[in-house]
């Protein structure tokens, strides 16, 4: 992701709030176009509050990561944070309306009009998978041979002996500040299907995987967690293995 400057996303914030005041103002007054307004620059406000302040998306702190690993071999699991799919599901509904609204109202020349349509779909069509991860849930599970992810219709397991060590990396593509939301943790695994997809992950976070979410912890400590438990992990293995 395109990451902006703190400067930037300070300016943007205001104008959003200018504007978002403004659009109050109209719904107030009785104008026409008083809530497109005060959604759209509403949801720009918070959008950009939440890359200022990442945590304030986070609803409930996993506990620490040496508390986390005396459990070990488990299992743990940690879960995606809800406020944040809430927040995500909300933007794709304001911005698929309101895209949806002005094709409607404004009647763009046919190129455009299709454009913003398959955007409209594209947002549309996501919103089960979003729906489908508020009611099931998302989460990764930590157990004593490997680690599962669940990502709505998907569900993995990762043997330990089969990732690399775990590192963190960030998403962002030109510009990064501690705590900006975009650090992710990342790892090798032996067993991912070389291609496209890996290469493209390799080129932005320097490894061919990487967990889809830090769950409410910061990347550094859950990069702690996932080395601790793969170290206790590979251990045990080797002594609980029969001699060649």
């Amino acid at each position: 992701m395109i990451r902006l400057p703190r400067w930037v996303l300070i300016v943007l914030l205001v104008i959003s709030l200018v504007f978002t005041i403004a659009g109050i103002a109209m719904i107030a007054t009785g104008a026409e176009g008083g809530w497109v307004g005060f959604l759209f620059f509403g949801l720009c406000s918070a959008i950009f509050i939440t890359q200022l302040r990442p945590n304030l998306l986070v609803s409930q702190k996993p506990e620490p990561p040496e508390i986390l690993l005396r459990r070990f071999p488990g299992p743990v699991e940690l879960r995606m944070q809800q406020s944040k799919l809430v927040f995500t599901l909300l933007g794709v509904l304001i911005f698929g309306g309101i895209t949806a609204y002005f094709i409607v109202t404004e009647r763009p020349n046919p190129i455009v009009a299709a454009f913003l349509w398959f955007c409209v779909v594209c947002l549309a069509v996501s919103i089960p998978f979003f729906l489908f991860l508020l009611i099931k849930g998302g989460g990764l599970r930590l157990e004593a041979d490997g680690f599962r992810l669940a990502q709505a219709w998907r569900n993995t397991f990762t043997r330990w002996a089969d990732t690399s060590e775990f590192e963190t990396g960030s998403t962002a593509l030109f510009i990064t500040y501690r705590g900006d939301g975009t650090a992710v943790v990342t790892y090798d695994d032996a067993n991912a299907k070389t291609g496209s997809l890996a290469s493209i992950n390799t080129s932005i976070v320097g490894k061919n995987s990487a967990l889809p979410d830090t769950y409410g912890m910061s990347a550094e400590d859950l990069k702690t967690l996932m080395n601790g438990w793969r170290e206790r992990a590979l251990a045990k293995n080797a002594v609980t293995s029969p001699p060649a």
